[in-house]
């Protein structure tokens, strides 16, 4: 759950000297002429908070707010910028961003589409307790955009504050019925008068007892034929 982050208290409005608010919100039209170089605070432009804006110049122009509070401990803040930028060549303001004197990144400010529409734009760094400085410098060609408001806030929070939600039972997906066991089935005891009538029994022929065979019956051996007489060869007369 992310805790919610300090509330945001809008400055009071107009010109003079910077205006102290812990975790708050700083307008562009509070930043004193003494810290600001090449810019002009206005108020042609619509849409924006407060009474006016930061218009900033070109290259190496700053406006800088000077006694930023970001509270008793310091540590991770996150510097947001609400700008317009209505390039004429729709190109991106880059703008260097100092905290008490020392450079620690920079904000692209892409183009708007006028000087009526207003963007946000952030930059995660590490503030010191107590007050703070924050500076915006111009550094493209293009000079720097038109700054309505700066808002410092904690790092570590981000997000709206989330609230778990509780299951609401009827929007709980629904569970399959359960399923209620047929009646049980006894195994069937056969019933003889109703089992497959077998063929009928085949009752076994008399027995057949080999036959001895009877030396009578056998069959007659040929008698042995009795050689004739022997005939001599009669020698020629």
């Amino acid at each position: 759950v992310q805790t919610p982050g300090p509330t945001v208290t809008p400055v009071p409005t107009g010109l003079g000297g910077p205006t102290t608010i812990p975790y708050g919100l700083y307008e562009g039209e509070t930043i004193n002429s003494t810290y600001w170089h090449d810019s002009k605070i206005t108020s042609g432009s619509s849409g924006f908070s407060g009474t006016g804006y930061l218009n900033m110049g070109a290259k190496d122009s700053w406006g800088e707010w000077t006694e930023v509070n970001f509270g008793e401990t310091g540590g991770p803040c996150r510097l947001t910028f609400r700008y317009a930028n209505a390039d004429n060549e729709n190109n991106s303001r880059t703008c260097t961003v100092e905290v008490n004197g020392v450079s620690v990144g920079q904000v692209v400010f892409e183009p708007t589409d006028s000087w009526e529409t207003w963007k946000k734009d952030t930059l995660e760094t590490t503030c010191v307790p107590g007050m703070n400085s924050i500076r915006l410098t111009a550094v493209t060609s293009s000079g720097g955009p038109n700054v309505d408001y700066l808002e410092v806030s904690d790092a570590a929070v981000s997000g709206p504050t989330v609230t778990p939600q509780t299951p609401n039972p009827t929007n709980l997906p629904t569970t399959a019925p359960v399923q209620t066991p047929g009646p049980t089935v006894t195994p069937q005891t056969p019933n003889p008068t109703n089992s497959p009538t077998n063929g009928p029994v085949q009752t076994p022929g008399p027995t057949v007892t080999p036959q001895t065979p009877n030396p009578t019956k056998s069959p007659t051996t040929a008698p042995a034929q009795t050689p004739g007489p022997t005939v001599t060869p009669q020698t020629p007369n």
